[in-house]
């Protein structure tokens, strides 16, 4: 796995019932360890974890939470990372459409390279679509 400095998307876990946020940190480490995806590091601000994805990033705050249910954490960060190839930073969508515009909802998010990871009937008749994405692609 990369280190933390070469993944562009980052946050930092911690408890607010734990005095010490190192102690935190190396018990919470453990929880995220099969992840292959996500990076880690013990700081005495908490748990730094580091990923290319936000999905990654929400999956590794989720087994943290089972772990340790206190477990709270900050704004996900985007790092530019200054590579000759710099790795994108990706978001996850999730966009609600009428039933009519449910392929069209699609194949737009494919021309922008997205990932769909999950289709969903809403209560009030619309089509919920959820994917993955490069931040500049959806935003441009």
């Amino acid at each position: 796995m990369k280190s933390t400095e070469q993944l562009p998307l980052r946050l930092v876990a911690t408890d607010p019932d734990e005095t010490f946020q190192l102690r935190f940190a190396k018990r919470a480490e453990p929880l995220v360890s099969g992840l292959a995806r996500v990076s880690t590091r013990a700081s005495k601000a908490g748990l730094e974890l580091a990923a290319e994805s936000e999905r990654d990033l929400t999956e590794a705050m989720e087994a943290i939470r089972r772990g340790i249910p206190s477990a709270k954490e900050s704004a996900v960060e985007v790092v530019y990372l200054n590579e000759p190839q710099p790795m994108e930073p990706h978001v996850r969508v999730r966009v609600a459409v009428p039933e009519d515009f449910y392929g069209d909802a699609v194949r737009s998010l494919n021309l922008r390279s997205g990932t769909i990871e999950a289709m969903e009937d809403a209560t009030d008749g619309r089509k919920v679509v959820i994917a993955s994405a490069p931040l500049a692609k959806i935003l441009g």
